[in-house]
């Protein structure tokens, strides 16, 4: 992915460039050193927040939010018929439901009694969801 190049003149990482190059050199001659990293996160996020229009950012954000959503379902359905190690952490939505986690921290919901919370046990995956495993005990 590549920054969009302006109508006219330089294009924003060729401008990038430049300031950090001279503000570098600035820095040094004035021995301001210790300033360089903030000064550059500054003029970074400035640069970024007044250079890339909201419809990439936003198209961007989108794009990697829906990576993410896609690793993490194919990464739980990976889990589909396995035993996994459960902590029964809490009670779960509705009667005798229980709640935990995963040794990877997905979070677990299964059938059992209020007696197992804090217990540590083994449970098969039987289904698994976009943000949760659906388990029984083993």
């Amino acid at each position: 992915m590549t920054l969009p190049r302006p109508k006219s003149g330089p294009a924003p990482f060729e401008l990038l460039l430049r300031e950090l190059v001279v503000r570098a050199q600035e820095n040094v001659l004035m021995k301001y050193e210790d300033t360089l990293e903030e000064e550059k996160y500054t003029f970074l996020k400035d640069f970024f927040e007044n250079h890339i229009e909201e419809d990439v950012k936003s198209e961007r954000l989108k794009i990697l939010q829906d990576l993410i959503k896609q690793q993490t379902r194919d990464f739980n359905k990976s889990f589909e018929g396995k035993e996994i190690d459960v902590l029964i952490d809490k009670p779960g939505n509705g009667e005798d439901r229980l709640s935990g986690r995963s040794a990877y921290l997905q979070t677990v919901h299964m059938d059992g009694k209020a007696s197992m919370i804090g217990q540590i046990i083994k449970a098969k995956v039987s289904k698994s969801r976009d943000n949760s495993l659906e388990c029984v005990i083993s």
